[in-house]
C-alpha cells in the first residue's frame, strides 16, 4: 500500500507531465509499477529507497517512449523520403511483409493437466497451429496434452529457432504462475518444494534471442503473461544483452503481470477456445472492425484490446522493439479460407 502511494505521487509528476496520451501513459505506469515491485522482491529494497526506485524507473520509461517517439516520426519521415526517391526511380522503400512460408516457424503449445485441467488450451493451441499454415508459416510443431512437456517444448522452440531466418513464432496457452521474484513460469500450477515446476520463460526469451530469424513473434495465453514483458530496469540500454540477429520482435501477452487468463469466454460459451484466443482468431479471420487485409502485429493488439474490452475481459499487452534498420514489416494476410473457424485438423510437422 505505501508502495501504490508513493508511486501515485511520482507518476503524475515524472509520466503523466512527459506522456500526453494518456492511454500510452497508463500503461507505461503500469509496466512501471510491475517492475518496481519485481526489483524490491529481488533485491530486497528498503522502504527509503522505493522513492529513489519509482523515480529513475518512471524517468527511465518516459525517456525511453520519447525516444521511440522521435525515432518513429524520424522512420515516416525517411519513407517519406524514399518514397518520393521511388517515383523517381532512385530506391525501394521496405513494404510491409507476410512471414515468407519457406523461411519460417512456429511452435503452438497447448499444456494442461489432470491435476489442473484447461479444456481451451489444447483447442486454441491446434487452432492456431491451423491458423499459421494459412497466413504464411506452414512449417508448424504443435505440442499438446501429454506431449507439451517443458522438455519437448525446448526441443521443438531450439529447432524451430535454428531452421527459421525470416519469422519465428512461439505461442503458448496454459497455465502461467510467477515465483516469488516475479519472474514467469509457464504450464506449472505454483511451486513444489520451494521450486516452480514449469518451464521459466527465461529459457523460452534465451532461445528467441538465439535465433537467426529477423521477425519474432511471442503469444502468451495464461495468467500473469504480462510478467513476460520487459523490465523498466536499471540496466542501461547499451549494456543490456542483444539479440545475436538485428530484428523486430514482439511480445503479445493476454493479461498483465498478475491478471487471470480465462479458459473460456463467458460472452462466448460456445467457443471450444479460451476467451483471448477466440477474440484473436476473430480478428484475424474476421476483420469486420476496421482493419486493413493486411494485419499488423500493433493493429492487431489494438483490436484485440478493443474487443476484449468491449466484453469486460482482461486487455492483452503487447511489447514492440526494432533493433534492425528498417522499419516494423511483419504483416498477416487476410485469410477468408478459414473464416467461422473450419473443424479441419491442421497439417503439421512431425
Amino acid at each position: 500500500m505505501l508502495l501504490k502511494r508513493q508511486f501515485d505521487m511520482i507518476v503524475r509528476r515524472y509520466l503523466y507531465s512527459r506522456v500526453p496520451d494518456s492511454s500510452i501513459c497508463a500503461d507505461l505506469a503500469e509496466a512501471v509499477f510491475t517492475s518496481a515491485a519485481r526489483q524490491i522482491r529481488r533485491t530486497n529494497t528498503t522502504h527509503d529507497a522505493w522513492a529513489e526506485l519509482l523515480v529513475r524507473l518512471s524517468r527511465r520509461a518516459a525517456d525511453r517512449y520519447q525516444r521511440k517517439t522521435a525515432v518513429a516520426q524520424e522512420t515516416a519521415r525517411e519513407l517519406t523520403r524514399r518514397a518520393v526517391a521511388d517515383t523517381s526511380g532512385c530506391g525501394t522503400p521496405a513494404q510491409p511483409t507476410c512471414p515468407n512460408p519457406q523461411q519460417s516457424r512456429a511452435v503452438v503449445v497447448g499444456a494442461s493437466s489432470q491435476d489442473a485441467p484447461l479444456p481451451g488450451v489444447e483447442a486454441s493451441a491446434l487452432k492456431l497451429a491451423e491458423q499459421f499454415s494459412h497466413l504464411g508459416v506452414p512449417h508448424t510443431i504443435a505440442l499438446t496434452g501429454d506431449e507439451a512437456t517443458p522438455q519437448a517444448t525446448i526441443t521443438a522452440l531450439k529447432t524451430a529457432a535454428t531452421q527459421a531466418t525470416d519469422t519465428l513464432i512461439f505461442y503458448f496457452a496454459g497455465h502461467g504462475t510467477t515465483d516469488h521474484r516475479g519472474d514467469l513460469y509457464l504450464g506449472g500450477t505454483g511451486e513444489v518444494g520451494g521450486l516452480n515446476e514449469g518451464l521459466p520463460y527465461s529459457c523460452i526469451n534465451d532461445l528467441i534471442h538465439q535465433s537467426h530469424a529477423s521477425r519474432t513473434l511471442v503469444i502468451l495465453d495464461a495468467c500473469a503473461s504480462g510478467s513476460a514483458l520487459p523490465d523498466f530496469t536499471d540496466v542501461p540500454e547499451a549494456e543490456q544483452t542483444p539479440s545475436r540477429t538485428p530484428r523486430e520482435e514482439y511480445v503479445l501477452a493476454a493479461t498483465g503481470p498478475d491478471g487471470w487468463a480465462l479458459d473460456r469466454d463467458p460472452a462466448n460459451p460456445g467457443s471450444p477456445y479460451t476467451a483471448f484466443t477466440t477474440a484473436l482468431l476473430h480478428v484475424l479471420n474476421d476483420r469486420d472492425d476496421g482493419t486493413s487485409p493486411c494485419l499488423d502485429v500493433p493493429t492487431l493488439h489494438k483490436s484485440l484490446a478493443r474487443r476484449l474490452t468491449q466484453e469486460a475481459l482482461p486487455k492483452p499487452h503487447l511489447f514492440a522493439h526494432n533493433s534492425s534498420p528498417q522499419p516494423f514489416t511483419l504483416t498477416f494476410p487476410c485469410n477468408p479460407t478459414t473464416h467461422h473457424f473450419s473443424s479441419r485438423k491442421p497439417q503439421l510437422d512431425p
